[in-house]
């Protein structure tokens, strides 16, 4: 019985709640806001009630994100030096993104001339809501995987350039505290963000 009014409490505030979208993915529950009036002007998602990705227009002629106090640009600033500063180390022709979210990453690969991005994403409904309302429309120009990255490196025989591993898990269920880092699991000689070549 707990159990029955925990789900229905649980279920009550996310059809109650004005401030986003709820969606459901196999593997999470994700809450869309909106960065204004439209949501192609750009949105953030939450993972498991953390905040784990944003989609906005973070190419160089973009203005600031509609609906955004001006007080966050440097936020935005700090995002748009966060997903180019790969491609300012290196130009590879290909790259491979595991935990490919919805596209920040292939929209970098895309704005440093990458010709051959492969953007592996295990959760269907983050990748399809990044291909329909990602500002940049950056899933056009790729190759979108659906698959475990561990399953993907496993089976692939393809070679790449840069290997971008990005958010692979949320860890919303780990300790802050927390000495495991679930992305060692996937790629042992990278660890969360970094470049391997």
């Amino acid at each position: 019985m707990l159990v029955a009014v925990s789900l229905g409490v649980a279920y009550r505030a996310d059809i109650g709640d004005s401030n986003g979208e709820v969606l459901w993915s196999p593997y999470n529950h994700l809450r869309v806001r909106t960065g204004g009036d439209n949501i192609d002007d750009g949105f953030t998602i939450d993972v498991n009630n953390q905040f784990l990705l944003s989609g906005f227009d973070l190419s160089p002629d973009a203005v600031h994100p509609p609906g955004l106090p001006l007080e966050d640009g440097p936020k935005i600033t700090s995002l748009v030096d966060y997903f180019n500063f790969p491609f300012e180390l290196t130009q590879p022709d290909s790259v491979l993104i595991l935990g490919a979210g919805v596209g920040n990453d292939i929209a970098a690969a895309q704005r440093a001339g990458v010709s051959q991005i492969t953007a592996v994403e295990i959760d269907c409904r983050v990748a399809e809501y990044g291909a329909d309302h990602h500002p940049e429309q950056p899933h056009a120009g790729a190759e979108l995987v659906i698959d475990d990255a561990r399953s993907y490196l496993r089976s692939s025989n393809d070679k790449f350039d840069l290997v971008l591993s990005t958010n692979l898990d949320a860890h919303g269920l780990l300790a802050s505290s927390s000495s495991v880092q679930l992305d060692s699991f996937v790629e042992p000689w990278c660890s969360w963000r970094w470049l391997c070549t």
